[in-house]
Order: C-alpha cells, then sequence, then structure tokens
C-alpha cells in the first residue's frame, strides 16, 4: 500500500514539474535606436495585438515577456512612415529572443516607389526589404499589376515580388 502511495505521489510532482515548465514564458528584447518618447513596440499573434510599449526614452531598450509562441513585431515612430517589422518571431519557454539594435529612418527626405508587374494572372504582392527582411511596407498590384510606395525614407531597399503560383 505504501508502495502504491509512493507512486501515486512521484506521479504528481511529475505531473506539477512538466506542467510548471510548459508555463513558462519567454522573452523578446531589442533596442531602438534612436532613442525617443514617440515610438511604440506593438506585438501581435495574428490579427490580435498581445502587447504595446514604449523603449525606454534614454536608452531605446525594450524588454517583455511573453508565452511561448510565434509573433509579429512592429516598432512604429512617427518619424518613419512605415514600421520596422520583424514577422515570426519565435518565443521559446525560458530563452530570450534577441532583436538587436532596430534603426528607426529619421526624416531626411523621402521618395517614390512605382512599377508594374506583369504575371498576367493575379495580382502580386510587392514588398520592401532591408537587410533581408521585411521591414518597411508592403502593398498589392492593382488589376493591372501596378504599385506604388510613397513617401518612403531616404534609403537602399531590396524590392521583391510575390504571385500565386510564382517562385
Amino acid at each position: 500500500m505504501n508502495s502504491i502511495v509512493r507512486i501515486f505521489a512521484i506521479a504528481a510532482v511529475i505531473i506539477v514539474l512538466l506542467s510548471c515548465r510548459s508555463q513558462l514564458k519567454g522573452n523578446i528584447e531589442g533596442t531602438v535606436s534612436p532613442a525617443s518618447t514617440d515610438v511604440r513596440v506593438v506585438i501581435k499573434n495574428g490579427a490580435a495585438v498581445v502587447a504595446s510599449l514604449s523603449p525606454d526614452r534614454q536608452t531605446g531598450r525594450f524588454s517583455i515577456s511573453l508565452s511561448p509562441g510565434s509573433y509579429d513585431v512592429a516598432v512604429l515612430s512617427s518619424s518613419a512612415p512605415f514600421p520596422v517589422s520583424f514577422p515570426g518571431i519565435v518565443v521559446k519557454p525560458g530563452a530570450t529572443t534577441a532583436l538587436g539594435t532596430i534603426q528607426i529612418a529619421q526624416p531626411r527626405g523621402t521618395g517614390n516607389i512605382s512599377g508594374r508587374i506583369r504575371n498576367g494572372r493575379t495580382t502580386a504582392r510587392v514588398a520592401l526589404l532591408m537587410d533581408g527582411r521585411e521591414r518597411v511596407a508592403a502593398v498589392l498590384t492593382d488589376s493591372s499589376g501596378r504599385y506604388e510606395l510613397k513617401e518612403l525614407p531616404a534609403g537602399t531597399y531590396t524590392l521583391q515580388a510575390q504571385a500565386t503560383d510564382y517562385a
């Protein structure tokens, strides 16, 4: 009888330990540069906003604890026409995901990018990439394949077009 009680007690302890481990949160952290009072970091899970916070005014640092999962992080500033976006950031239990230093475009003039994608069948998604990641803007073409991205901060971008059934 005592051995059965011990087995149930050990099983209960294991279940409690496993359930506590699965509820461990992880962190997302980064630094916004330049530090400013008008910057917001918005974290979404799908369409739902999970958190919105302001980085430290002096250092630009931010850190947030989240449940494990995949999140889209956007850094918004009134000085930049588009948010700096980090789609699909994975948070693991007990781990910190570091975004590093996030540069916010400062007003130095703006420009437009426009063009036409000719795929003959569908609209296309046109995205601007910076440092290999979609951080600037994305639009869909109209029915003629035309697109326009307006008031972009000065900089060097990579243009990426995607359409259904095209590699």
